[in-house]
């Protein structure tokens, strides 16, 4: 992901040659990658068609967080809500479902509804018979309940919210108990920090994440993780790794039975950008990005394309 230069000296058959690196970072993540393409005309392809690649892992580096900027976050309290503000920012935090209702950073508003814990995912044809007991489980019509919520300032001016909250369907106990941090900083940065515990009684959940509802005008992704088409933990080698930028529409697979699709593994960081701003997400640790015009509801309940 960072220009460098190899140097491979031709091989005879059955031969042997080295390989040389010159240029490679001392930071961050580098690999290297190679590509194998046609030589001749074939009956099914052309000359220069890519046949495949392998890529090579040189290093990793695991991404240390920004230090946070300096200057005290203004906290409002009052029974339903914590409403930060700084110079340019106003977020909402909402202590019924322990997220964020509104980003409004430079008069913009990041997010068109209240985020929402996310456990579902619309099940796939593999998952013809696990989707049973994620629907009798409560999956696809959880709730949230929050037994805490409670917010000040560091020593820095930094705000942080604490929650403990329970994800559940109405008529069960909770299959998730979540304790999260929020930390905002003068600049709007926001950190969290999670702790979630499963019940083991549960069926394993479809997904575990955060969803964040966009404007159309935030039609244009970047990211850097595997692609550039869908990869899963299960399924990713026939992508690789590197930065990529596509339109939110063109993120859609389209299966003949609308199902879960588009989602990108081993992601470092991704932004979704429209109107000159963008919404990015970063973590030390790897994390999947699903970008699409498209709900979990629609997909689930469709049954073409």
């Amino acid at each position: 992901t960072r220009s460098g230069q190899l140097e491979m000296p031709s091989i005879a058959p059955h031969g042997q040659a080295s390989i040389t690196v010159e240029g490679l970072p001392t930071g961050g993540d580098s690999a290297v990658t190679f590509l194998y393409t046609a030589q001749k005309d074939g009956p099914f392809f052309p000359a220069g068609h890519e046949l495949g690649f392998d890529q090579i892992a040189l290093g990793e580096e695991i991404a240390v967080p920004a230090a946070p900027s300096g200057g005290k976050v203004e906290i409002g309290n009052n029974c339903r809500e914590i409403v930060l503000t700084g110079g340019n920012f106003r977020y909402s935090f909402s202590k019924l479902t322990g997220l964020f209702n509104e980003l409004c950073w430079e008069n913009k508003s990041f997010i068109s509804r209240p985020m929402e814990w996310n456990i579902w995912r619309a099940p796939t044809d593999n998952d013809q018979y696990v989707k049973m007991k994620w629907t009798e489980a409560g999956f696809d019509r959880s709730t949230v309940r929050v037994y805490s919520a409670t917010a000040g300032n560091t020593q820095e001016g930094m705000a942080t919210i604490t929650c403990h909250l329970g994800i559940a369907a109405l008529t069960s106990k909770p299959f998730v108990d979540v304790k999260a941090t929020w930390t905002v900083d003068a600049a709007g940065h926001i950190a969290c920090s999670l702790e979630a515990e499963r019940d083991t009684q549960f069926p394993f959940l479809p997904r575990f994440g955060l969803r964040i509802f966009m404007p159309k005008s935030f039609g244009h992704v970047e990211y850097f993780g595997y692609g550039p088409f869908e990869s899963y933990s299960d399924k990713h080698r026939a992508s690789r790794l590197g930065v990529y930028a596509s339109s939110v529409a063109d993120q859609v697979e389209h299966y003949l039975k609308p199902q879960e699709n588009g989602s990108h593994y081993g992601c470092r960081w991704a932004a979704v950008q429209g109107q000159g701003f963008a919404l990015k997400a970063e973590s030390p640790d790897t994390f999947s990005l699903n970008v699409s015009p498209y709900t979990q509801e629609e997909l689930t309940k469709k049954m073409h394309d």
